[in-house]
């Protein structure tokens, strides 16, 4: 702690030099030394202390404006005439006041007496802030200023303020400097932490009043819902005692408190209560709970909504007294009115009819839908306060707390915890930085059954200065009736998150917590994390007298260079891994030739943290594993898996961001020379493109989707307004068979034209859609109708990326009806419901949204084994019934689909298949096609040979079984000798061998230009699949040291790789169709890592100005990276191979090793092309968004090493292969 300190100046206004603050003028600086100084605290409000302290202060007031703004700011400080700490702390408003009234006042006792300078503003509202007096400028018109103060200006200017006036009057700026407010006063903290992150150090934001739009919706909406539905009950305290009796031993205890909100939402049923007599304690009368009652309090537990249902935000939470919130009056003629809480209706008046004599009491719907989306327009630039990107506080290395009580009444504790949230999912793990605690039993700021943390505020402090990061907080807990704490239970102490007194006896309360992996300093190393900002950061790979002889560094990293600080030179350096940085030397090097960086003695540790967030209370949050065992979780935007580690030994915090220097992939952990390093960094890149690049625009829709996929627009209307008339319809139909599913022929033609047929004379007649067709069979026209019209759409080809998104609108409708469709389904399992949701899998593939394709497949799966798909049909039972021969070949058909998805799903995820060939006997489907099919069997013989669509889906099943027995043979994770993998690849190339001389010609011989739309579909495909198959066998012996008993395989794989880039090159300049097709783009991603990895291979034996063959494949490869890079929308799946294979060819390539191609020779800047795309590929990073990233002699990375992938595994390989699915 500093010294304390007194002035060295008077207490008055010639001592304090003039403030400078950014964009105002200063009018006056007023100053009074004040002793003896203290104020009575009202009854019900709880300043942490039973009373109030007497306190010696200098009062400086300064006041000043903003020229052009007309207002007039008040920041008042007081400094303490002795004992200065050397520490700084502002006290936050409330409700709609700033600072600078009583409530701040007696909140800035404590502060004084402790020996902080304090500070509050009246951010120009003068008074308690009243509406009245500032919220128009004049009839009609919202005085913008104002808000624009009260929100965010008036905050920096009076920290600024402060700091200025400690300086003059002490000689020195405060060391640390603290937020601490509640309410408004949260509100503020939270938007300190977004707009200046570099205001203070450390932040107490308690139950913060951030949405504010959304926050009034909350606190209007009781009043408006009784309005609504014409329903006053006045039984709604007792309800809510229904609820709390209900509720309370959900957790193990009984004390009239509900700590687990969510769970009570689930076991509480309202309506089970309705006719319930119960003792009025009002009117000594006897009552019943009416069903207004439990209508008025369930609306009041969901939440806002608009009229047409939608959600617009948080209830209050189950416990929660609403009393005063659902508040009616009734007159002796037996009329209710509702009345509006405190604040409300002067809101609606100015800010919404902006009217002085407007005098709200009444509300349609409508026009509450309408309060609301004024409100949210008008506090969009000021009151809000919900931006979730606060990197920058956290790489300033403040630090954020906040509580919020669970029976707040004022703001939905759901608020906080959204906004927590939302900032993990924006910036990753956040518990380095920024602590959540809810406190059951709390209302708001203070009171209840529960007192407010009072502890909490040394806590930051000790996380601030000293690197403690706060576990868990203390609080005062009553038990009703004067009852005893020994029969707490364990169970409800770790559904709590804080540490409880009840009675004065003290109990350990471990907090609900999810563990996560980060990094920290070894248990000797120092903590970093609460130096000054000023200071410079001490060394922790340095100790003793080390210290003292610091080695010269002559080149430092680019982060330590960028903030020209001091940086140990070696990788990863000392203050990368305390702030958890990637530690690159990338930047280019102007004093010679760049000298490498030696290896770190400092390695980071992989230790377990704690977040302070629920466990089991809420929707959304899954409960991590407490253990040290290896589990998964969901990174920002990319799916990154983390590692959960054993708990850490040292005291200290960990800082750290998912971008480490230890790469973390597939929970895996990796160092920085590790080969698959580059992986993490073009991960790194994309993530930088969802949040700044081209799918920028669509981030917070697609945050509601899995992983971060495309979102699915919401459609209000029925869902009929894309579908195609009869004409359209039938050549829909048509591409989808000829061309679009190729080998995936589950469908029976005739059949889903007969449903089409149906389906559109049910539209002319005005009937339901799947009239007389059933909703499975109108789901499987509708999603097929909506693949056909994706096709057609892409081969047309997009100008630009919103082009594109225009064009799937129609498509994605025609998706959305046939879902709708499909879950309304009832009843059993049935083959047409499997189907549906197999075509639903392939939409959502094509349309590039991999994740959300991925949980859909499960519930495909699932119907399918449901049915018994997999399994032969009983000979003995099919003779004692007829069978229907084209339903029977459909479910044979379907599983074999499923079976290939599953095989190649696999393995572009990196995950274990669902079907395994030990528990399948299903036979083939009979070579038959679709118009040669009747029910009592097929019309041609099945012995006459010829041409038949249903060969393809054959051969294709047959390959994805040798691709199924690649995956566990020779990518096996067991510990088998190079012979043995040589062994097995031999056999199982064997089988691809014959497999390929099995295809008939028209799929293996004929080339596919020679072919019919339809049979060219499946060649194309089928002959992808081979090339795929012997890549996928063979390419593990590319790498380490050349062999002439791997020469074949070799040669096999390159051959192989060529032919795949061979046929899509092909295909592109054929058209844009290339861009349609999901499986080919992985193929093309395989392909080209195999041609990179085998050009390595050929510079570090010096052969690759000899092969002439080689150049000419490079060459190939460059333009198919192109391709890929083209290919669909800027979040796909192959965007992300193109950036993966460009970090790929950064990480294994050098100016000094690999001769620049013409095109790099040429370019100095990239080319493109009227879609706004860059043609080529070596610079994708124009087109992602990304700085100085381009490949080239001035950018080459320290893991540039002919050597780099010598060491890879086969598990390395798949790893790759999965990467779009991180």
């Amino acid at each position: 702690m500093p010294s304390a300190t007194s002035g060295t100046s008077p207490c008055a206004a010639s001592s304090f030099a003039t403030p400078a603050v950014f964009g105002a003028e200063i009018l006056s600086i007023n100053a009074a030394a004040v002793e003896n100084f203290t104020l009575p605290v009202p009854e019900g409000i709880d300043v942490g202390v039973s009373e109030p302290p007497t306190v010696n202060l200098c009062n400086v007031t300064v006041t000043y404006t903003h020229p052009g703004q007309n207002d007039t700011i008040k920041a008042e400080t007081w400094l303490p005439l002795q004992n200065w700490n050397g520490k700084l702390q502002a006290i936050g408003g409330g409700g709609w006041v700033a600072g600078r009234a009583y409530i701040s006042y007696i909140r800035m006792l404590n502060p004084i007496a402790d020996g902080y300078v304090t500070t509050t503003t009246d951010a120009g509202q003068g008074g308690w802030g009243a509406l009245d007096d500032w919220a128009l400028v004049s009839q009609g018109n919202v005085n913008l200023y104002a808000l624009q103060n009260l929100g965010l200006t008036s905050l920096n200017d009076t920290a600024s303020i402060a700091k200025s006036l400690s300086t003059s009057y002490y000689g020195k700026s405060p060391s640390h400097s603290y937020w601490n407010g509640c309410s408004q006063g949260g509100r503020q903290g939270y938007a300190l932490a977004q707009r200046f992150p570099t205001a203070y150090d450390g932040i107490l934001a308690a139950a913060p009043a951030i949405n504010w739009a959304e926050l009034i919706a909350s606190t209007l909406w009781p009043v408006a819902y009784m309005q609504f539905t014409n329903q006053y009950p006045c039984e709604i305290t007792q309800l809510t005692s229904l609820a709390v009796s209900a509720c309370d031993e959900l957790d193990g205890v009984k004390d009239e408190q509900i700590a687990d909100p969510e769970a009570c939402r689930k076991a509480f049923k309202p309506e089970s209560y309705i006719g319930k007599s119960f003792t009025c304690d009002e009117t000594a009368s006897q009552m019943r709970i009416s069903s207004a009652a439990v209508s008025v309090a369930s609306a009041i537990w969901d939440g806002p909504r608009f009229s047409d249902g939608r959600f617009i935000w948080y209830g209050y939470d189950i416990g929660t007294d609403i009393s005063s919130l659902a508040n009616s009056t009734c007159s002796k003629d037996g009329k209710c009115i509702a009345t509006a809480a405190g604040g409300i209706t002067p809101a609606i008046r100015y800010f919404v009819d902006r009217d002085y004599s407007s005098n709200v009491t009444t509300l349609t719907h409508q026009e509450f839908d309408h309060m609301f989306r004024t409100m949210k327009s008008t506090f969009a630039s000021n009151l809000e306060t919900n931006d979730a990107d606060i990197t920058e506080f956290r790489e300033a290395g403040g630090k954020l707390m906040t509580y919020h009580g669970l029976t707040d009444a004022a703001i939905p504790s759901r608020s906080s915890l959204h906004y927590y949230q939302l900032v993990e999912k924006t910036i990753g793990d956040v518990d380095d930085f920024y602590r959540y605690f809810f406190v059951p039993g709390l209302n708001h700021c203070w009171g209840g059954a529960t007192s407010h943390p009072a502890s909490m505020f040394e806590q930051l402090v000790s996380w601030v200065e000293e690197g403690k990061a706060p576990e868990k907080s203390k609080v005062t807990f009553k038990l009703p009736n004067n009852g005893k704490s020994e029969g707490i239970q364990s169970s409800h102490l770790r559904q709590s998150s804080a540490e409880y007194v009840r009675n004065g006896i003290e109990a350990d309360v471990e907090t609900g917590s999810i563990l996560v992996a980060s990094p920290s300093l070894t248990a000797s190393s120092p903590s970093t994390t609460g130096r000054k900002r000023s200071s410079v950061t001490h060394d922790p790979g340095l100790q003793g007298h080390e210290l003292r002889k610091t080695r010269k560094v002559s080149r430092a990293c680019d982060f330590c260079k960028s903030r020209k600080a001091r940086c140990t030179g070696d990788r990863p350096c000392a203050k990368c891994v305390a702030k958890g940085r990637e530690c690159s030397y990338d930047a280019k090097y102007t004093r010679g030739r760049p000298p490498t960086p030696p290896p770190s003695d400092i390695q980071p540790k992989f230790a377990a943290t704690v977040v302070m967030t629920p466990v089991n209370n809420y929707s959304g949050f899954q409960p991590g594993p407490v253990d040290g065992r290896q589990a998964t979780g969901i990174g920002h935007d990319m799916g990154l898996s983390r590692s959960y580690a054993q708990p850490r030994e040292s005291g200290g915090p960990s800082r750290a961001s998912p971008e480490l220097s230890m790469a973390e992939i597939q929970g895996q952990v990796f160092d920085p020379t590790s080969g698959l390093t580059f992986l993490h960094r073009a991960l790194k890149r994309l993530s930088a493109q969802n949040m700044n690049g081209l799918a920028g625009k669509g981030r917070p829709a697609s945050d509601n989707q899995p992983a971060g996929d495309k979102p699915l627009p919401d459609y209000s209307d029925n869902g009929l307004s894309h579908m195609p008339d009869q004409a359209e319809g039938k050549k829909l139909l048509a591409l989808y068979f000829d061309v679009c599913i190729a080998t995936y022929r589950i469908l029976h033609r005739p059949t889903v034209e007969g449903w089409l047929f149906a389906m559109q004379r049910n539209l002319q007649e005005k009937r339901v859609l799947w009239h007389g067709v059933g909703r499975a069979e109108a789901a499987i026209v509708l999603v097929a109708l909506a693949v056909a019209r994706l096709h057609h759409e892409k081969s047309k080809g997009f100008l630009s990326p919103e082009a594109e998104n225009q064009a799937l609108l129609a498509s994605d409708e025609l998706y959305n009806l046939s879902t709708r469709l499909a879950d309304e389904e009832t009843g059993f399992p049935r083959l047409e419901t499997a189907q549906a949701r197999t075509v639903h899998v392939l939409y959502l593939l094509t349309t590039s949204r991999f994740n959300r394709a991925w949980y859909f497949f499960g519930n495909a799966l699932q119907l399918v084994s449901a049915l018994g798909l997999h399994r032969r049909a009983n000979s003995k039972r099919g003779r004692a019934s007829r069978t229907d021969y084209i339903r029977t070949q459909c479910g044979i058909r379907t599983f074999w689909t499923a079976y290939i998805l599953d095989n190649y799903l696999g393995v572009v995820f990196g995950r274990p298949r669902h079907f395994h060939d030990e528990d399948i006997d299903q036979s083939f489907p009979d070579q038959v096609d679709d118009e040669m099919m009747t029910v009592d069997g097929p019309s041609n013989p099945l012995d006459t040979p010829g041409d038949c669509h249903i060969d393809a889906l054959l051969f294709h099943s047959k390959i994805a079984q040798i691709i199924g027995s690649i995956s566990r043979e020779i990518y096996t994770l067991r510990d088998i000798s190079e012979t043995e993998r040589l062994a097995a690849t031999n056999k199982l190339m064997q089988r691809v061998r014959e497999w390929h001389a099995n295809l008939p010609l028209h799929l293996g011989s004929i080339h596919p230009s020679m072919l019919i739309p339809s049979y060219r579909r499946q060649a194309t495909v089928l002959k992808l699949a081979h090339s795929h198959a012997i890549m996928h066998a063979n390419r593990l012996f590319l790498l380490g040291n050349p062999s002439e008993a791997y020469e074949s395989q070799i040669e096999d794989c390159i051959r192989a790789a060529k032919a795949v880039l061979e046929t899509v090159d092909q295909l592109s300049q054929e058209g844009t169709i290339f861009h349609a097709f999901w499986w080919t783009h992985y193929v093309t991603f395989c392909a080209l890592v195999v041609a990179y990895m085998w050009e390595i291979q050929q510079r570090r034996t010096k052969r690759w100005n000899e092969r002439q063959d080689g150049i000419r494949l490079i060459e190939l490869a460059e333009r198919c990276h192109t391709h890929l890079a083209q290919a669909t929308a800027s979040n796909s799946p192959s965007r992300r191979y193109a950036v993966i294979l460009e970090e790929f060819r950064n990480a294994a390539t050098g100016s000094n090793t690999r001769p620049l191609m013409p095109a790099e020779q040429t370019e100095t800047m990239p080319d493109v092309a009227q879609n706004g795309i860059p043609e080529n590929p070596l610079s994708i990073n124009a087109m992602t968004g990304m700085n100085g990233q381009a490949i080239g002699s001035d950018n080459i990375s320290a893991l540039n090493d002919g050597h780099l992938f010598d060491d890879w595994h086969t598990t390395d390989w798949l790893d790759l292969d999965s990467s779009v699915g991180y």
